[in-house]
């Protein structure tokens, strides 16, 4: 299934409008991370170019929201099949950087407490099937175990 082009425009629009609010949500009124995303989907409703040409304005014109969503998505013929992979998708020995992440509040509540955080560059050590979990280590050789639950929602860029 594929989107027409004004169902793209659609799309695009409501996802500025959401992640416009998010970004307000998180870095103005410092609202707590896992109740962005509601909070955020509640104000996307707001019509308004003119609001949010002004929001947008007045918070010097974002890039990303805090969850490494792009504020603005790419024009329909320029839009491909995104090119992200899901952290568990990954093979062993590979390197990833984390882009993004999916905003619910127990994938935004793990991803807070795991260490990791957006634009971080990771190596895939081992996959364990017995208790789920992908072993990764930072530049720093710091080393973290993600649950396969969880690694399954973080999207990475492949670098090797």
């Amino acid at each position: 299934m594929k989107l027409t082009k004004r169902g793209y425009q659609l799309v695009t629009d409501l996802m500025y409008r959401y992640r416009l609010c998010e970004i307000w949500l998180a870095d103005n009124i410092q609202l707590s991370l896992p109740e962005v995303p509601r909070q955020a989907w509640l104000m996307s409703a707001i019509d308004s170019s003119v609001v949010m040409a002004k929001l947008n304005q007045q918070m010097a014109y974002p890039k990303t929201s805090p969850f490494g969503g792009a504020l603005k998505l790419e024009s329909f013929s320029k839009y491909q099949h995104p090119t992200l992979l899901s952290l568990l998708s990954i093979p062993v020995g590979k390197e990833v950087k984390i882009i993004s992440f999916l905003e619910t509040p127990a994938t935004i509540h793990y991803f807070q407490h795991s260490g990791l955080h957006l634009g971080q560059v990771l190596t895939i050590n081992s996959k364990n099937t017995v208790l789920p979990n992908i072993s990764i280590t930072d530049v720093k050789d710091n080393e973290y175990l993600i649950d396969n639950s969880m690694a399954v929602y973080i999207y990475c860029e492949l670098l090797i």
